[in-house]
């Protein structure tokens, strides 16, 4: 299955700026005595299929009681979410949509090389 988020990455000035929410989980799962915390950087939304995969398939990563996705757009959140059964707040993305697809791979290899 192959994922696609359509549209520009767009700016949000407005420091309140818009804030998304869905409740895709079944039910609320019981506190267990212990929060789990999962944060994963997307790198503007663009492994989406990678990231749903390894949240359905890595013991470590399943069912945590906070997701933390940075770098999302409203429909790739709701997409991780509604894939992996899981409310979601989405709070507005602030990106430089200027930035191409090129420019921003060429600044993931020097910051990771």
């Amino acid at each position: 299955m192959k994922w696609s988020i359509p549209g520009p990455i767009q700016n949000y000035d407005d420091p309140n700026g818009p804030l998304f929410r869905g409740d895709y989980a079944p039910d609320m799962p019981e506190f267990r005595g212990q929060l789990k915390v999962v944060c994963w950087n997307m790198g503007y939304a663009e492994r989406i299929e990678t990231a749903v995969n390894e949240l359905q398939n890595t013991p470590e990563l399943q069912q945590p009681d906070i997701l933390l996705l940075q770098e999302m757009t409203e429909q790739a959140t709701e997409l991780v979410a509604e894939t992996i059964e899981t409310n979601y707040l989405n709070l507005a993305q602030i990106s430089d949509s200027s930035i191409t697809s090129q420019e921003r791979s060429k600044g993931s290899d020097e910051r990771s090389g």
